[in-house]
């Protein structure tokens, strides 16, 4: 169930992203950050955390073992 919310945030974003319906606004927020700025600036943020929530539960706990073998093998056959 986390992966599909995870996969409808991607799809929000996506949409969001495309902000036509606001090219014409002029307004400052804060006194002096254009509207558009402030919008793209907040949708970096949700991104940055929808990418941390892809990664804690999407990503495939396989990726993180990774077999070295024996170290004393490696070693033995590094020396000349």
């Amino acid at each position: 169930m986390k992966k599909w919310l995870v996969f409808v945030a991607i799809l929000v974003l996506l949409v969001a992203h495309q902000d036509y319906w606001q090219w014409d606004r002029a307004d400052l927020v804060l006194g002096f950050v254009p509207y558009n700025m402030a919008y793209h600036v907040v949708l970096s943020m949700v991104a940055a955390v929808v990418w941390f929530l892809i990664c804690v539960f999407c990503w495939p706990r396989s990726a993180d073992e990774v077999d070295f073998g024996d170290e004393s093998e490696q070693a033995a056959e590094d020396r000349p």
